[in-house]
């Protein structure tokens, strides 16, 4: 992985880390209105609903932070690593628990009827795996050159 992508993924993983703190915040009224307005564009069309959030509602958005703040920071680290040691199947392993939390996300938020969360949602993975897609094929031209090159 170049040092360019692996910055890339490393500051996407740290701004997923701040969403997740946005959303741990909505357990004090006074600083849920990240996740109020979030409410607000899932729902699509924007209408200032909800204008407070239950316990229940607090809760949830809690446990969500908690774990995208979790998941932030365990793609930091896998993605570190695959840098540093060149470890492709980190990657490999980080894109597949993204497009598990994608596809589980998005199709349950379908469901609910905040399908704008699923367009979210894409926007979200792609940060993630279009630059790693696009090293991937970088990679595979570099070594079908060294491959036909006569001295490799």
């Amino acid at each position: 992985m170049t040092s360019n992508v692996a910055a890339l993924l490393k500051a996407w993983s740290i701004a997923m880390i701040g969403l997740g703190l946005l959303f741990v915040a909505a357990a004090w009224p006074v600083l849920d209105w990240p996740a109020r307005l979030f409410l607000d564009i899932a729902f699509w069309p924007i209408d200032g609903r909800p204008e407070g959030l239950n316990p229940e509602q607090r809760l949830l958005s809690v446990i969500g932070g908690g774990l995208t703040v979790g998941w932030g920071v365990l793609l930091v680290l896998l993605f570190d690593r695959a840098h540093r040691t060149g470890d492709d199947e980190l990657s490999r392993l980080a894109v597949t628990g993204l497009l598990a939390w994608f596809i589980v996300d998005s199709l349950g938020s379908i469901v609910v009827g905040a399908w704008m969360n699923a367009i979210i949602n894409t926007a979200l993975v792609a940060g993630f795996v279009i630059p790693l897609a696009l090293e991937n094929r970088l990679n595979q031209g570099r070594r079908a050159r060294r491959a036909s090159h006569p001295l490799s």
